[in-house]
């Protein structure tokens, strides 16, 4: 078993190395959330500065002052399995604001992961119109964009939280948090320090996942999300595995950064969290529905 410090010696020295700790396909969801430029690596904030510097924008704000962060118009992807045809997205017409909390609703099938991988251009749609952050990524006029400019819209603008948290065991709390700079073979351990005192995990930064409670993971997978200071968050039934207690916590987590001026798209099946964001967008096989 490779120790704590030694994962964290070997990656700062090659970053390469990463790769192969942490998973075994370069496109699987912790590669992508890893994928930060150095440019992205080198704040070095104060504690209580970088905590304020993750949204810069307030929730009260108009929407049409601070621009739409996503446009989907007509949005489709099938997948194709042999001779069989899955549309998992049949004609979605999305727009997300800055600022604006929204909700994925739908039973498992519905389309809501498909939705967010598009959103987080971890996937390519098969058809239709897409825009994020600004940029253009498919539509009649578009050029196909290389995964490099993808790689580069991704780490500049989006952060990802999943059901699974995708933690590192070997790592720290403080060190998971911080795993997407060392990718770059940088680091930032006030920042990552800061984030976890923003989530309320002061007390944890040295236990490793093990040593923590699903809703204490789930809270670093958050700040790891947040490291990039990014304008849009993903999260992909987050509070699924977790109890009520736990979820409404987390959840209020998520309602304070949005107030804060971060825009959040979540998935989920809860009706109950549905209830409490700014737009639920209803999805039933690959459709948006009333």
């Amino acid at each position: 078993m490779v120790s704590n410090n030694t994962a964290v010696m070997d990656i700062k020295e090659k970053p390469g190395i990463i790769r192969s700790i942490v998973c075994d396909r370069a496109r699987s969801p912790l590669s992508r959330i890893l994928s930060l430029s150095k440019d992205a690596a080198t704040h070095s904030s104060t504690s209580s500065e970088c905590v304020a510097s993750v949204m810069s924008q307030t929730k009260d704000a108009p929407a049409s002052a601070l621009g739409v962060l996503v446009k989907a118009e007509g949005l489709v992807k099938v997948y194709r399995r042999g001779a069989e045809e899955i549309r998992a997205l049949d004609g979605v017409n999305v727009r997300v604001q800055q600022g604006e909390f929204v909700c994925l609703l739908g039973h498992s099938g519905a389309g809501k992961t498909t939705t967010l991988n598009l959103f987080g251009l971890m996937d390519r749609p098969s058809d239709g119109e897409l825009t994020v952050a600004g940029h253009a990524i498919s539509g009649a006029d578009v050029s196909f964009l290389p995964e490099a400019k993808l790689d580069m819209i991704r780490r500049e603008n989006i952060g990802f939280i999943f059901q699974q948290f995708y933690l590192m065991p070997t790592l720290s709390a403080t060190e998971n948090v911080d795993m997407p700079l060392l990718w770059s073979g940088k680091s930032d351990v006030e920042r990552s320090r800061a984030l976890l005192e923003r989530v309320g995990l002061g007390h944890r930064m040295t236990h490793r996942p093990a040593e923590l409670s699903g809703g204490e993971q789930q809270r670093v997978a958050v700040a790891r999300a947040l490291i990039n200071e990014p304008k849009l968050l993903l999260a992909d039934e987050p509070t699924g595995n977790l109890d009520t207690r736990t979820r409404d916590a987390i959840f209020d987590l998520f309602g304070e950064l949005n107030k804060e001026g971060l825009a959040i798209v979540l998935a989920t099946h809860d009706t109950e969290i549905a209830r409490r964001v700014d737009t639920v967008i209803h999805l039933q096989e690959g459709r948006i529905v009333d």
